[in-house]
């Protein structure tokens, strides 16, 4: 067993997750969590990307992480080599030599596993899962403790990841990265989409430069991040994710049977089949045409129909 604790794990029924994560199409019926499950009740947003990163990427995802805590926000992530280690590791060094611990409602970080708690995956990881853990966030999964990683697993939790969020950063993405996945579903939640530029000819800033043509807010560092959050209408102060609605915008809104019935269309995360995940399914159409809430930002030009039609083709 790999990344155990002292502290028995807890299990989260449905009823037990905040209502933003209830509320999304084919919530988990119950999540472990290893750590503080009242982690899950503060303001975070969610920085994924790429695993085979950059240096850039991997300093970019570290300061993201660092500077989003120290402005209040906690940061959740995979887990997964890459932008998501260097995301927690950002959050983690806020902390220092722990003197924050004591603090109430403090950020934390916070991992989504593709694999139980006593497998933790990648296993070179178990150490920074311990951290977090020791750090006050907490370790999640929605599997069985002992189950091993499957390939269908990590598209699957990515709705987690967003759904836990009030918006989501995507880091060094490729034109087929499995980080789209985790912004079509910020998409598809109501949640806010952003991304970071980089190298127009690195194939890693491919699909970033891609979400920002299509809508998605262009930011940088933390307080771009913050700034997109409050144009869109974000409490950053108290708005947690047990007492949010998951989306803000009007036309953002749409009824949970169309949500539901056009995420199971294009996210078919139950099937037993890896190969529903290959490298296409981050080109799966969205069939109800919705906008990144933050897509005003230094956008003012821009109509409220073109911000709301954005996305439709980079998904379709």
């Amino acid at each position: 067993m790999h990344g155990r604790q002292d502290k028995p794990d807890i299990t989260l029924a449905l009823g037990d997750l905040p209502l933003a994560l209830r509320s999304i199409p084919d919530p988990p019926r119950r999540l472990y969590c290893r750590g503080d499950p009242a982690a899950l009740d503060r303001p975070a947003v969610a920085i994924v990307g790429s695993r085979r990163c950059s240096r850039q990427g991997r300093e970019t995802a570290f300061a993201l992480g660092r500077d989003l805590i120290a402005q209040g926000v906690s940061v959740v992530s995979g887990l997964a080599y890459g932008i998501d280690a260097a995301a927690h590791r950002g959050a983690l060094a806020t902390f220092g030599d722990g003197s924050a611990l004591s603090a109430p409602h403090r950020p934390v970080t916070i991992a989504v596993l593709g694999s139980g708690l006593d497998n933790i995956y990648p296993r070179a990881h178990a150490g920074l899962a311990a951290e977090i853990v020791a750090a006050g966030g907490a370790v999640l999964s929605e599997h069985e403790p002992d189950e091993g990683p499957r390939k269908h697993h990590f598209p699957a939790r990515n709705r987690i990841v967003s759904g836990l969020c009030l918006g989501v950063v995507i880091v060094e993405a490729s034109d087929k990265s499995g980080s789209l996945i985790t912004a079509r579903l910020a998409l598809e939640q109501g949640r806010d989409v952003m991304a970071v530029p980089s190298l127009v000819s690195s194939p890693l800033s491919a699909g970033c430069h891609r979400l920002i043509r299509q809508g998605a807010a262009l930011v940088e560092q933390a307080e771009h991040v913050m700034e997109a959050l409050v144009s869109s209408g974000r409490n950053i102060t108290s708005e947690s994710p047990s007492r949010r609605m998951p989306c803000s915008k009007p036309w953002a809104r749409r009824s949970p049977a169309s949500t539901r019935s056009s995420l199971s269309r294009a996210c078919p995360w139950k099937q037993s089949s890896s190969d529903c995940w290959n490298s296409r399914s981050t080109g799966l159409s969205v069939p109800t045409p919705v906008a990144t809430s933050a897509s005003r930002r230094r956008r003012d030009n821009r109509s409220d129909e073109r911000r709301a039609m954005g996305f439709a083709t980079f998904f379709g």
